[in-house]
C-alpha cells in the first residue's frame, strides 16, 4: 500500500485519509479493509462471523462491565505501526454522548497485538 501511495504521489493525501487507510502520525496507519465491515454485525463474512455470534466470548464480559445486555461490535480495523514510528499522542477514541453531564461507560476499545510484545 505504501509503495503505491508513494508511486502515485499521494503521500500528502494519506494524512487526510482514504476510505480504507489514514496516516495517524509518521509511520502509524489506521486501516479499514473492506473484508472487515463497519457498523453492522450482519455484514461480517463467514471467516469472521464467530466474532459477532451471540455466544462470542467477549460479549458476556462486556455485558458485565457495561451493565447491559445490549452489546455489539460496531467497528473493526487494523492499526499498523512501522519500526521507528512516531509516538502516539494521548487522545480519546470516540465522542462524548453528552458534553454537559458525565455518562456511564458505553464503549470499549480493544487492541490485539499481532506481534510478540515481550
Amino acid at each position: 500500500v505504501l509503495r503505491t501511495v508513494r508511486a502515485r504521489g499521494l503521500v500528502h493525501e494519506l494524512a487526510a485519509g482514504f476510505d480504507v487507510a489514514r496516516e495517524r502520525g509518521r509511520g502509524r496507519f489506521d486501516l479499514n479493509p473492506p473484508f472487515l465491515p463497519q457498523r453492522d454485525e450482519r455484514g461480517f463474512s463467514t471467516k469472521f462471523e464467530a466474532l459477532v455470534a451471540d455466544d462470542a466470548d467477549w460479549k458476556p464480559v462486556l455485558k458485565a462491565v457495561l451493565g447491559t445486555d445490549d452489546v455489539e461490535l460496531i467497528a473493526s480495523g487494523v492499526f499498523l505501526a512501522m519500526p521507528g514510528a512516531e509516538t502516539q499522542a494521548y487522545h480519546t477514541d470516540g465522542v462524548h454522548l453528552d458534553l454537559r453531564r458525565h455518562a456511564k461507560p458505553h464503549a470499549v476499545n480493544v487492541f490485539v497485538p499481532l506481534v510478540d510484545l515481550t
